[in-house]
């Protein structure tokens, strides 16, 4: 029980001065169960799904699959403005190693930086939506964002709103 309470303190120590309200936090810790808890075995180059799936269970599976590919985005965002804040300069090398480009880990760490947690909207295929309004107020992002998910824009459908509103 002491070593629940200490890890609990740690991770209110722990993180930017742009986390999320708790409110936020312990909505994504929902989600995210529910995202990675898929039947079968997750190697890191493979899934090997167990033979007696019904199909509602294995058509379920491929958008939690899109979500954690969406989620992942936003992770290495987050870890790598953890690491640029707790670490400067070494958290450089750090993401070096990840073999991602430099170029995309730029941009995942630009949008994570300039989309506060609390204002990103969970749906499969939109993390290029927060992508486009990451250069805008927080007011206009929630704005521009809210406006995709109500006329389901793709993301050209998102900048061309953008463009004409100029």
């Amino acid at each position: 029980m002491a070593d629940k309470k200490r890890r609990r303190d740690k991770k209110k120590k722990v993180g930017s001065k742009k986390s999320a309200p708790k409110r936020g936090r312990q909505l994504m810790a929902v989600q995210s169960d529910k995202y990675f808890d898929i039947p079968g075995k997750m190697t890191a180059v493979s899934l090997e799904l167990p033979n007696n799936l019904e199909y509602g269970e294995w058509a379920s599976i491929g958008p939690r699959l899109v979500r954690i590919r969406e989620f992942t985005n936003f992770a290495i965002g987050d870890w790598l403005l953890y690491g640029e804040a707790k670490y400067g300069e070494m958290f450089s090398q750090a993401a070096s190693e990840t073999g991602i480009p430099e170029d995309r880990l730029t941009i995942l760490k630009y949008v994570s930086m300039h989309v506060d947690p609390i204002r990103r909207i969970d749906r499969p295929n939109f993390w290029s939506h927060h992508r486009e309004v990451a250069s805008l107020d927080p007011k206009e992002q929630t704005q521009w964002l809210e406006k995709s998910v109500k006329n389901n824009w793709t993301v050209k459908q998102l900048k061309e709103a953008m463009n004409k509103k100029g």
